[in-house]
């Protein structure tokens, strides 16, 4: 289970890597909300499953003590605030959900070895999040202060 989990959430990362860097640039449409009382609730669309992988990943991760580069975590850490507030995830509905996923996780006792499937499912998604950090553009550095005499 956590193996497919993990594919998907490397493949929708991959492929929301190029919209996401698309969405950044363009300019919120306006919109507005419907309430429709008849809607299944039950269809959860897209973004909560990848979140639900990421969580997935993030359990694999914490119950094998894998340490992860702190640019790698960072960028993981914004996605997932990203995903929770568009699931409209408050702070503790998105740590409720975290630790479901994460006593599914652990009740299917995944393999830690090095090489392990769920541990090349978490190596895949890290390097997804390798890959755009390192594409991601050095923030430009503050031109130095000239003292005045």
């Amino acid at each position: 289970m956590i193996r497919t989990t993990a594919a998907a959430l490397v493949l929708a990362l991959a492929a929301s890597t190029t919209s996401m860097a698309q969405e950044a640039t363009t300019p919120p449409a306006d919109t507005q909300v419907t309430v429709d009382p008849s809607a299944n609730v039950r269809a959860l669309p897209k973004a909560v499953d990848i979140l639900t992988g990421l969580y997935a990943t993030l359990a694999t991760v914490e119950i094998c003590e894998i340490a992860l580069d702190p640019a790698i975590q960072a960028a993981i850490d914004a996605d997932r605030a990203s995903m929770e507030a568009s699931a409209a995830f408050d702070q503790p509905t998105g740590e409720k959900a975290y630790q479901a996923v994460l006593a599914d996780v652990r009740k299917t006792n995944p393999d830690c070895a090095e090489g392990s499937a769920d541990r090349q499912g978490v190596d895949a998604v890290t390097a997804v999040y390798a890959s755009r950090t390192a594409a991601a553009p050095a923030p430009a550095a503050a031109p130095e202060a000239t003292p005045q005499q």
